[in-house]
């Protein structure tokens, strides 16, 4: 995959905008509510990740929580 180093200045500028344009604290309680869920194991967590994207949150955010309650996975051969 080769992606034209031209597209992220553009792709920064549109995510830069709908953070602008969201509502913060919607966002915010949205993540926070993922955490929560993913820190039950009984939890299903896919509804609280469909809140968190129809509350304004990016990929990277609700990833950054997945990493901060499971941590992020490193391989024990050190690859």
């Amino acid at each position: 995959l080769k992606i034209d180093p031209d597209v992220e200045p553009s792709q920064i500028e549109k995510l830069k905008a709908h953070r602008q344009q969201r509502d913060q604290s919607a966002t915010d309680a949205a993540l926070e509510a993922l955490a929560g869920g993913c820190q039950n194991p009984e939890a299903n967590v896919m509804p609280a990740v469909l809140h968190a994207g129809r509350a304004g949150a990016s990929l990277g955010e609700i990833c950054h929580v997945y990493r901060d309650v499971f941590g992020e996975y490193r391989d024990p051969g050190g690859f």
